[in-house]
């Protein structure tokens, strides 16, 4: 599998205030039922490191829109095509690797590999125990209190975004340097 796969990936909501100065729906975050963000989130299955973080994007984002970009750059009208920025997971990707997702991921299957019923029992077993390494740093991720509330912290919207941020990025500082003493299981 290590040829071939390389990691997992998966959004992690966070609860949040709703922005005052941006009200709607899209902050709507279905796993507490009330405003939040989402973050994508890629770890190292064989290495216990997290490799990519991307957002925060409103929690409504799904995942495989995230995935591809979550925000349209802008459109070729002549084509009739969006152009997407090139800064999405979707192109770090390097070619012939894969990552494993969720049901969510469903739609790149040339990137990422969800659990089908045709897989073998091992194979299924081998993706069962990567995403469970997956929600295991989500998990802790969301242990830092900060993190695990209603977040109320900056100003503005953007302000608010922004300290979010800063502080999931540190708390992923703080998980990957856990994962040297608490390395996931093996895969």
């Amino acid at each position: 599998f290590e040829e071939k796969i390389f990691g997992t990936v998966c959004c992690v909501h966070f609860e949040k205030n709703e922005l005052r100065m941006d009200p709607n729906s899209k902050w709507y975050s279905h796993k507490h039922n009330g405003a939040g963000v989402s973050y994508e989130v890629v770890v190292d299955i064989y290495r216990d490191k997290i490799l990519w973080t991307a957002g925060p994007k409103p929690a409504s984002t799904h995942d495989i829109t995230f995935f591809r970009d979550g925000t349209q750059v802008s459109t070729n009208r002549l084509k009739n095509e969006a152009i997407w920025d090139k800064n999405a997971l979707y192109f770090q990707i390097p070619e012939g690797k894969k990552l494993i997702g969720d049901s969510g991921y469903k739609g790149e299957p040339s990137k990422i590999s969800t659990s089908v019923d045709e897989h073998s029992d091992k194979v299924k077993e081998f993706f069962a125990r990567a995403k469970s390494g997956q929600e295991t740093i989500n998990t802790r991720l969301k242990s830092f209190n900060i993190l695990s509330g209603h977040f109320r912290h900056g100003e503005g919207a953007e302000d608010k975004l922004e300290a979010h941020q800063r502080i999931f990025e540190a708390v992923c500082v703080l998980v990957r340097y856990e994962l040297k003493f608490h390395p996931l299981m093996e895969v």
